[in-house]
């Protein structure tokens, strides 16, 4: 069966299985490495904690979600952007 499939050309982004497939990570870790893998390399990314607040994710769930990352090592990659 052959099935259509138009090639995006803007405005989307892949990601990794891992990141989708890691059960260490909750929804507001995810959220937070999804907003960031996003931007533009190059492109000056804020401090985690604005894009949570941008996010809608209150104090304790952006706690935990950065814990998450940093048990996952996502922080680094983060940094270097």
């Amino acid at each position: 069966m052959l099935v259509h499939v138009s090639a995006l050309k803007s405005r989307f982004t892949q990601v990794p299985n891992d990141v989708i497939d890691n059960p260490r990570l909750g929804s507001d870790a995810r959220n937070l490495l999804l907003w960031v893998l996003r931007r533009l390399r190059g492109a000056a990314v804020p401090p985690l904690s604005e894009i949570a607040r941008r996010l809608g994710i209150k104090k304790s769930g952006f706690m935990r979600a950065k814990r998450e990352l940093l048990n996952e090592g996502s922080t680094a990659s983060i940094r270097r952007r």
